[in-house]
Formats: C-alpha cells, structure tokens, sequence
C-alpha cells in the first residue's frame, strides 16, 4: 500500500516498484479502502524502463489524499509518507 496526497489535479499515479512483481492495483480517494472510494482505473502496467508500476485514472482525479493498494508475487506492499 502507498499513501499519496495530491496538490493539483491529475491523472495516474506511480510508485517505484523495482522487483516488486505487482499483479493487482486498485487506488482509493480519502485515505479509505472502501468500495465507495474506489477510483476507476483506465490502465495500470509496469514502467520498465524507470523501473515505476503506473495507475492511469480513467479521468483526471482532485486533489487530496490517495491509496494505492496493490498485490505483489511476494504479497507484500509499502506505505510511504
């Protein structure tokens, strides 16, 4: 899990996710991992080449705080400040 807040809008997300092998994403808005906070994703997919996982929202999101919540090969996550 990585905590986000956000200044301004915009639209994806990315964490550093080097050897993390993510194979689930979801990202909430309001620091609440509830159904009704989920943001709708157009694409989430592996950056290789900054070695960033990326979250594309399906529209431009407001700012405030955001989680991104995800699965990894090792079920494992981070929380970030």
């Amino acid at each position: 899990m990585h905590v986000e807040s956000v200044g301004g809008a915009r639209d994806h997300f990315h964490l550093h996710a080097k050897q993390l092998g993510v194979e689930s994403a979801r990202l909430y808005r309001g620091g609440a991992k509830a159904p009704d906070a989920e943001v709708d994703l157009l694409e989430a997919f592996e950056y290789g080449e900054n070695e960033f996982f990326v979250m594309r929202t399906a529209a431009h999101v407001d700012p405030g705080e955001y989680i991104m919540s995800y699965g990894t090969v090792q079920d494992q996550g981070c929380r970030v400040f």
